[in-house]
């Protein structure tokens, strides 16, 4: 009985790895998707670390965090 314990213990214990690989995978989906739904609605007036605007409201459908790393990702990539 406590073999067969051990056994069901360490078949659980042996998928632990892969759920978290799992889950880091679903992480990275969803960060991909935010960068690139950040990138194709970039705006170049939205609020941002070099960019003074008047607009409350970022036009990126992201956010405010979406218009900096849109902003961010853009100029580390074009200034090259």
């Amino acid at each position: 009985m406590f073999a067969a314990h051990l056994r069901s213990a360490h078949h659980v214990l042996h998928h632990v790895p892969s759920r978290l690989n799992e889950a880091g995978a679903v992480v990275f989906l969803y960060v991909g998707l935010f960068v690139l739904i950040s990138l194709a609605s970039y705006h170049p007036f939205d609020p941002s670390w070099n960019t003074v605007t008047q607009l409350v409201k970022p036009a990126n459908l992201t956010g405010r965090l979406g218009a900096l790393v849109s902003d961010w990702l853009r100029s580390a990539t074009i200034r090259w």
